[in-house]
């Protein structure tokens, strides 16, 4: 888990390999993860979090920019 005071995404060009930081659905905190699949149509994308490797499917506009990444 990490701070929420990361930067949100809006201005932010997402693409596949991205690290990011994403809430998970169970708790709604922020973890690191790493975007794996992107459907602009939809504004969804896929993401693998990396410390415990589990996948999620998010809106693109949750994910936030954290500079320590």
């Amino acid at each position: 888990m990490v701070d929420n005071s990361s930067l949100p995404s809006e201005d932010i060009q997402w693409k596949i390999g991205d690290l990011c930081l994403c809430p998970y659905s169970e708790d709604g905190l922020l973890y690191k993860a790493t975007i794996i699949d992107i459907s602009l149509s939809s504004l969804t994308c896929s993401v693998s979090f990396d410390d415990y490797g589990n996948e999620e499917l998010s809106t693109i506009l949750t994910l936030s920019f954290d500079g320590t990444l």
